[in-house]
């Protein structure tokens, strides 16, 4: 069984800090798990692009309830676990990740529009999109926690379809609209910045 988040989000990050009672199934921290990363817009499967995985945390019981634990590449890196749901500490995670040179596993986009990572083993992970995909943006970096709590326990194969935004031009081609004497001046563009909300919600598929 398998867990796919829907929107971008996908994400997140189902939170590990909570306390679990003696009749829940506890997490079998030794399985090995997945992550399929589905690339589609509007139904059509896009091909291309490439995504990048880095545990950033391991997972371990704590007196009465799951903890994450530093990855020994990012025991220095001082972000923290509280605010998983903000673009901003993925994005703090990124910079980390780059300014010291931290290599990830990186699987291109192949058939079906799909990168599987598999052999994972439980754990916090950032994603990344390390190409994107032809004729699109770059995905914004987000979590994903191994695994999840599902309606029947906890789930190791998951699938995330994060959003894809269809790549702007920087410099559009100015209007061929022949002058009539009148001075016309361009009508400024208005950018709207969005804000990126991450859902938890998600649906069980067989």
């Amino acid at each position: 069984m398998k867990t796919k988040y829907l929107s971008f989000l996908l994400a997140i990050v189902f939170s590990l800090f909570i306390t679990v009672t003696a009749a829940a199934e506890p997490i079998d921290l030794d399985k090995k798990g997945s992550i399929a990363i589905s690339m589609q817009d509007d139904g059509k499967t896009i091909e291309s692009g490439s995504f990048t995985i880095f545990k950033t945390a391991d997972i371990w019981w704590n007196v009465d309830k799951y903890d994450f634990e530093y990855a020994d590449a990012f025991a220095k890196c001082g972000i923290g676990f509280e605010k998983l749901d903000s673009l901003n500490t993925a994005k703090s995670y990124v910079d980390y990740i780059e300014r010291n040179s931290i290599e990830g596993t990186k699987v291109e986009v192949g058939e079906y529009g799909t990168a599987i990572f598999t052999d994972l083993s439980t754990g916090l992970y950032l994603v990344m999109q390390e190409d994107s995909a032809d004729g699109y943006e770059k995905c914004e970096p987000f979590f994903v926690t191994l695994p999840i709590n599902g309606e029947e326990g906890w789930v190791y194969e998951i699938d995330a379809s994060p959003k894809i935004n269809i790549e702007q031009e920087s410099n559009p081609p100015p209007s061929n609209i022949p002058q009539t004497g009148q001075l016309k001046w361009p009508i400024p563009v208005l950018a709207v910045l969005g804000v990126l909300v991450f859902s938890v919600g998600c649906v069980l598929v067989s």
